[in-house]
């Protein structure tokens, strides 16, 4: 192999390291695109980084960065949408670190103790509980939300004793005489 056919292989070795990189950064700027939709729109990785949290004391982007291997835009914006959720708050210290504000979080715990509720049951939970029955299409309404998210959160209400069963096409009834 002659040195112009290896200087040739150097290069496109590099450009390949280099459109790997572009394919990243434009795979994380879709993603936020994406998510930046509606107020209610999560990162796919949240429910990841929401169990996470649940082991540590504070967080900031680049935590994020190292944990999931991503972007700094994206954990910027993750932790953005954790704050807007009540699941983060600032402790005005200079590393931008977030405290976790662990008894929200716990709001997110199934019965058998894992993570498994979304992000928006809280917000989904105060919509119901102004109502006498409660609907996907409800939810979908107020939360901005699809058909299937709005669903999962009524059947995670409906573990927790907040609705009771479907019925049906019906709207669920709200149980008011628990504390919820």
């Amino acid at each position: 192999m002659n040195d112009n056919d290896k200087k040739l292989e150097e290069i496109l070795e590099k450009l390949n390291i280099i459109e790997k990189r572009v394919s990243d950064i434009e795979s994380n700027v879709w993603i936020i695109a994406k998510f930046q939709e509606s107020p209610n729109s999560l990162d796919p990785l949240i429910s990841e980084v929401i169990k996470f949290l649940s082991k540590i004391d504070s967080v900031d982007a680049a935590d994020l960065q190292r944990k999931f291997n991503i972007g700094y835009a994206r954990a910027a914006r993750i932790l953005d949408q954790l704050i807007q959720n009540d699941y983060l708050e600032d402790i005005g210290d200079h590393n931008n670190k977030r405290k976790i504000i662990k008894k929200n979080l716990d709001a997110l715990k199934s019965k058998n103790g894992e993570y498994l509720k979304d992000p928006l049951f809280p917000k989904a939970v105060k919509i119901i509980k102004s109502y006498e029955s409660a609907s996907a299409s409800l939810l979908q309404r107020r939360l901005m939300i699809g058909y299937a998210r709005a669903a999962r959160l009524l059947d995670q209400m409906e573990e927790e004793g907040i609705v009771g069963p479907a019925i049906g096409s019906r709207p669920r009834e709200v149980i008011k005489n628990k504390k919820n």
